[in-house]
């Protein structure tokens, strides 16, 4: 469906919202009406039932990384409340290769990376178990991540 301009009468493309030739504002509404008329009820259930299908899991965990020269940092999990959280440090600030994890209740919430690499699976994995960890063994360095 081409959509007509107000002001020259010139046919534009759907997807446009000014007029191509004069510049003039196109009326969408044409469009949104044509649309709605081409629904197909069917096809819509069958979109919403696949997403709310409880046997999709939809848990992607939040996540950031960022590389500045000598930096490597990466960042997952999410806190509601920093000022609930008590931050476990594993690692050395003074040498810049540390992670911080944010724990509430003894669960790891968030967990970041400085320099310290191929651990954000294991963060992950924290994060997800939900379990009541010990902050001094989190922040023993001479256990695995992967063995808390």
């Amino acid at each position: 469906m081409k959509l007509v301009c107000p002001e020259c009468r010139r046919e534009n493309e759907p997807e446009r919202i000014y007029c191509h030739d004069c510049g003039a504002r196109l009326d969408r509404s044409s469009l949104a009406k044509e649309k709605s008329k081409e629904e197909d009820p069917k096809a819509t259930q069958k979109r919403l039932k696949a997403m709310l299908d409880p046997q999709v899991s939809h848990d992607a965990l939040p996540f950031f990384f960022s590389d500045q020269y000598d930096a490597g940092m990466e960042y997952v999990g999410h806190v509601a409340s920093v000022a609930q959280a008590q931050l476990v440090v594993r690692g050395e600030l003074a040498t810049r290769e540390f992670l911080a994890l944010w724990c509430v209740d003894g669960r790891v919430e968030a967990g970041m990376h400085l320099n310290v690499w191929d651990t954000i699976d294991d963060v992950q994995a924290l994060i997800r178990s939900r379990r009541q960890l010990d902050p001094a063994r989190l922040a023993d360095t001479s256990v695995a991540l992967s063995d808390i």
